[in-house]
């Protein structure tokens, strides 16, 4: 490519006739590997234009009032890169003086341009071919994230607008079942502070049956160990009469056995005497 420029800027000079020219350059660089795009420079101000058309142009111009020369080259290599190039001055009269004059052609850029192919452009191609389809398929995968992506990003909304209406219609179920719940643990803690005094009027009551229970535990107690003592007694008692009344009894049944021991002892008597009376010889 710098050849070309060098070979373009290099003959660019003898195109020019009494501030007048004209030459085409087209013909030696067709071919198809290369095209020519154009770089533009009017008042020094470089325009940069691309051309994906397999060509070359080159042509010089005069019309009247205005000197223009243009120049376009360029080259295809997997990409297009072209210059173009115009040199515009201030204007001039349509026609000048003594009438257009001749135009004449430089033969030299009508030769064609050796233009020297690098060997190794295949194996250039071939690699940026590769680098160009591993780039394709990271942006194709790329793109399926970005859609993936979006995918998730479009479920998520729809569950966040789901759960952003039923979170509203939940808010709404409770400032709508909230007095209710309020009124009842209203009640609740009414109730609660009734439960509460009923309770401490039972300990009071619970502490004065305590009292009374334990006051009864104690005339019990009391009560069972004078019953013990009189039951004691009252055997004491017993036994000692009964020891009396036998010792008594057995006194009688001795004297009631003299007596009829006497008495039948006189009886004996009495009855003996006739019988002595009787065998006396």
């Amino acid at each position: 490519m710098s050849q070309i420029r060098q070979s373009l800027g290099s003959k660019s000079g003898s195109c020019n006739v009494q501030g007048y020219t004209a030459c085409s350059i087209g013909g030696g660089f067709v071919g198809p590997k290369y095209n020519f795009s154009s770089l533009s420079s009017a008042g020094g101000n470089p325009i940069y234009h691309s051309s994906g058309k397999l060509k070359s142009t080159g042509s010089l111009y005069c019309l009247g009032g205005h000197k223009r020369t243009s120049i376009s080259s360029g080259r295809v290599l997997g990409s297009t890169l072209g210059t173009s190039k115009s040199f515009g001055t201030d204007t001039f009269p349509i026609c000048p003086p003594g009438g257009i004059q001749q135009v004449t052609v430089n033969q030299i850029l009508l030769q064609p341009v050796n233009v020297d192919i690098d060997p190794n452009i295949q194996k250039v191609r071939s690699e940026e071919r590769d680098q160009i389809k591993c780039l394709n398929n990271k942006f194709a995968g790329f793109i399926d994230k970005v859609r993936f992506l979006e995918q998730q990003n479009q479920i998520l909304g729809t569950k966040f607008n789901f759960l952003q209406e039923k979170s509203q219609k939940l808010s709404s179920r409770r400032d709508t079942i909230k007095p209710l719940f309020d009124t009842y643990i209203t009640n609740l803690q009414r109730q609660l502070e009734g439960l509460k005094n009923e309770k401490c009027h039972l300990d009071g009551d619970l502490k004065n049956m305590q009292d009374v229970v334990e006051e009864f535990k104690c005339k019990y107690d009391e009560e069972i160990n004078k019953r013990t003592c009189a039951e004691n007694e009252f055997v004491s008692l017993k036994k000692v009469r009964l020891d009396n009344i036998y010792m008594k009894m057995t006194n009688l049944l001795q004297l009631s056995i003299c007596t009829h021991s006497q008495l039948f002892t006189n009886t004996n008597l009495r009855h003996s005497i006739p019988l002595q009376n009787l065998y006396v010889p």
